[in-house]
């Protein structure tokens, strides 16, 4: 028995991969289809194709044909309570100024233990002039660490990864988390001033929820009626 869809079984992969791609949901549209032909076969053109579909829609547009009828009535629901709050505070008042870096001339012998006992993932990695030249993910070196054929060969610089992104102190923290959304980051290095690699701090993920919960709870505080009122 061949294991090939009968021709007429496209067409219903050209609907799937509509409706993956202005839905932005592969998945959905996948399992409808399955559940709709009820055919095992159909299951490799469509996967493929609905995902195909759904990438090169958000491509093209962020939005789904959902949120987007919304937005061209006018409402935006990323306009509420979250990004006003993330607008309206500063990298400069969450970031850590007290950054453990580590030198990019660094060999793995010199920061071994260092890197073991620091409870933190991630590390700017600065040149000289203490300028971010990348980022140091305990991540991507825990399986060579520990390696002692490596302590004296490998450099700091050989397997940090370039900074992707950088913020400075006055850009707003929901500037600072669309960044690490998009690159994929819990933490980002903090410059002196566009353009800069001077490095004054760092923000993480962790800060901004903390100062974001503190944020939302000092607003709640506010508008409670059992708020003492000014004056």
């Amino acid at each position: 028995m061949e294991a090939v869809a009968l021709p007429g079984a496209y067409r219903l992969v050209g609907m799937g991969s509509v409706a993956a791609g202005t839905t932005h949901a592969s998945i959905t549209a996948i399992l409808i289809l399955f559940e709709l032909t009820g055919d095992y076969k159909i299951i490799l053109p469509m996967m493929p194709a609905c995902i195909v579909s759904t990438v090169v829609a958000r491509r093209f547009q962020r939005a789904s044909i959902y949120p987007l009828k919304l937005i061209r009535r006018g409402v935006d629901l990323s306009a509420g309570k979250e990004l006003n709050v993330l607008t309206s505070l500063r990298v400069a008042d969450s970031m850590n100024r007290r950054v453990e870096t580590v030198p990019e001339a660094a060999t793995f012998r010199d920061l071994k233990q260092k890197l073991l006992d620091s409870p933190y993932q991630n590390h700017p990695v600065v040149n000289g002039s203490g300028e971010v030249t990348g980022i140091l993910s305990f991540q991507d070196i825990r399986t060579h660490i520990l390696d002692d054929t490596l302590e004296d060969l490998v450099r700091i610089r050989d397997v940090s990864r370039s900074p992707t992104a950088t913020l400075t102190p006055t850009d707003n923290l929901h500037t600072a988390m669309t960044l690490m959304d998009r690159h994929n980051q819990e933490m980002l290095p903090v410059v002196s001033a566009p353009g800069s690699r001077r490095l004054i701090g760092v923000l993480s993920r962790s800060d901004i929820l903390r100062d974001y919960n503190h944020a939302i709870l000092h607003e709640t505080a506010r508008k409670s009626p059992d708020a003492p009122k000014a004056g």
